[in-house]
């Protein structure tokens, strides 16, 4: 699974991916986005995959907090299959952040 993690981040367009499991282990309180939901090779249920974001700034991720809040709307309705809902919280979260290429892809999508 982190050799899968370390090849879906060029996927993804993001630096540190870390899988639920380690999520439920984390010991402080850390900033994550989740980012997909992925198959393991030889399982049957998909595992969330999450982003660590604590590394950061304003200036390489603006305005994060709010662009977060409409990503996770975003992402709700994009698995309640609510698409031209999932597609304006989306857009409004690639606005808050244009150079985040995480947000285009569920966009595309």
């Amino acid at each position: 699974l982190a050799a899968r993690l370390e090849s879906a981040n060029k996927y993804y367009g993001t630096k540190i991916l870390v899988c639920e499991g380690c999520v439920r282990n984390l010991k402080n309180p850390t900033r994550l986005r989740e980012i997909d939901l992925i198959r393991e090779k030889g399982k049957i249920r998909p595992v969330a995959v999450y982003e660590a974001l604590d590394h950061h700034t304003e200036r390489t991720f603006p305005n994060m907090d709010r662009a977060l809040l409409a990503f996770e709307k975003g992402l709700k309705y994009y698995r309640k299959c609510e698409w031209s809902l999932a597609s304006a919280c989306l857009e409004d979260a690639l606005n808050l952040s244009p150079n985040d290429y995480h947000y285009r892809l569920y966009i595309d999508r």
